[in-house]
């Protein structure tokens, strides 16, 4: 399992994962603020608009997943591919509950439980035990963790399947068709499985991202393989247009984006650039995070102690979201997931002496 470095990474997903977070942050603030005083950042020129629709940034994180996920699977094992997502996820979140934990309690209001509270948002258990966790956001890891493990099943029970394009265009066909089926039966099976196979209303994202890394994929020429990725991805574009119902600014972002991940290989800067890009892509997961405690709490501090314009309060509070963030993702988050890594390959290496024995 090779480690990314940021100039081997791809520049151009960093990018957007960084633009995906700060969409939801800002947009949350706006809701946690008083709307009257946050109306000039609505009213700024077109990236006002991008704020007030902020939650349109979690759409892009599923489409950036589908299109990362299905690449790991080709690369990995299942055992690799179980390991690797835990690694991704697993250190980031624990380390930002860490820090929510004080902050929330200081800043924002006080927890009722805080260490069942913790615990719960720890290893994503809220749901079940009804304990309120420590970030609302954290239903999205919910469902990329469905789709992992859907991923993670396939990559058990076929792993030819997941190797090659046809295989992919296939299972992202059976998919499809699963959920229409259920949606138009209904009775007590769709009622449990929709939920599954829709990711909570959010497939379409997912499956799109798995579209747009068949088509980086397929070959240049006219046969049927070409055929069916172009049918189903204009098939999942009106999907989303119907029923997410966005405005014809965002269609264009969600378009702008797909090229962007379409052609993210080619996309290819200044070394100086893709380092930038990669701390930015790497602060993503925790300005996704801490946005709703630890970034309210800069909004509020940088309101009441240094100005009440809310333009400057919302780039200093970016400012230092991002920072912090960075140094987080760096110098704690990296560091872990690097001793995971190494603690992994240690005992994958026994295990295979094991058996060879």
């Amino acid at each position: 399992m090779k480690q990314s470095t940021g100039i081997n990474r791809l520049a151009s997903i960093d990018l957007l994962r960084f633009i995906a977070a700060m969409m939801v942050a800002t947009y949350h603030w706006g809701v946690e603020s008083n709307p009257d005083y946050y109306r000039k950042v609505y009213e700024f020129p077109i990236l006002g608009q991008f704020i007030q629709n902020g939650a349109f940034g979690v759409s892009i994180f599923f489409v950036i997943s589908g299109f990362v996920i299905i690449g790991a699977a080709q690369k990995y094992n299942v055992v690799e591919f179980i390991f690797a997502r835990f690694n991704r996820l697993f250190p980031g979140l624990l380390i930002c509950m860490i820090v929510i934990l004080p902050v929330g309690s200081k800043f924002i209001n006080p927890w009722e439980k805080p260490i069942p509270s913790f615990i719960n948002s720890i290893f994503l258990t809220y749901t079940i035990t009804g304990i309120e966790p420590l970030a609302t956001q954290l239903w999205t890891l919910l469902v990329e963790i469905k789709f992992y493990a859907g991923i993670g099943i396939l990559l058990l029970l076929m792993p030819r399947l997941m190797r090659n394009v046809s295989g992919l265009v296939m299972m992202v066909i059976v998919w499809q068709f699963l959920i229409i089926l259920l949606q138009n039966l209904g009775g007590n099976l769709g009622f449990y499985l929709l939920p599954y196979l829709t990711l909570n209303g959010n497939s379409s994202f997912f499956i799109l991202g798995i579209c747009l890394y068949l088509l980086t994929k397929s070959k240049r020429d006219f046969g049927y393989e070409n055929w069916l990725i172009w049918l189903v991805s204009i098939f999942i574009f009106d999907q989303i247009i119907r029923v997410a119902g966005y405005s014809k600014l965002l269609l264009i972002c969600l378009f702008i984006t797909s090229l962007m991940i379409i052609f993210s290989r080619y996309l290819q800067f200044g070394p100086r650039f893709q380092l930038l890009a990669y701390w930015l892509g790497l602060s993503s997961y925790p300005i996704y995070l801490l946005h709703e405690h630890l970034g309210l709490a800069f909004f509020l501090q940088i309101q009441d102690r240094i100005t009440q314009n809310v333009l400057v309060v919302v780039v200093l509070t970016s400012f230092c979201m991002t920072i912090f963030s960075v140094l987080l993702a760096i110098f704690v988050e990296s560091p872990i997931q690097r001793i995971f890594k190494i603690q992994f390959t240690r005992v994958n290496r026994r295990l295979s002496r094991t058996e060879n024995r």
